[in-house]
């Protein structure tokens, strides 16, 4: 009778064992899927952002120029 129990518990930790060490292992490649995914996202992000702020950029310094030759033409118009 005691040699079943003994070998029932066994079994048992045993079990936890591998079902702890599972659970870990799951949780550990949870953390490290979500690392890798908020670096891909912190990253195209990035790379978004640069990407859209450029033409931005571009077409604010653009209307600056046009604005300033505007504002040249009309002054010119004004000393004439």
């Amino acid at each position: 009778m005691s040699n079943t129990k003994n070998g029932r518990r066994k079994g048992l930790v045993r079990r936890l064992d591998h079902s702890t060490s599972s659970i870990s292992d799951s949780s550990g490649s949870v953390v490290r899927q979500y690392l890798v995914h908020y670096y891909s996202i912190s990253y195209t992000t990035t790379v978004a952002g640069t990407l859209l702020s450029l033409p931005i950029l571009g077409f604010v310094s653009y209307s600056n120029v046009v604005s300033n030759l505007i504002w040249q033409q009309q002054i010119c118009l004004m000393k004439l």
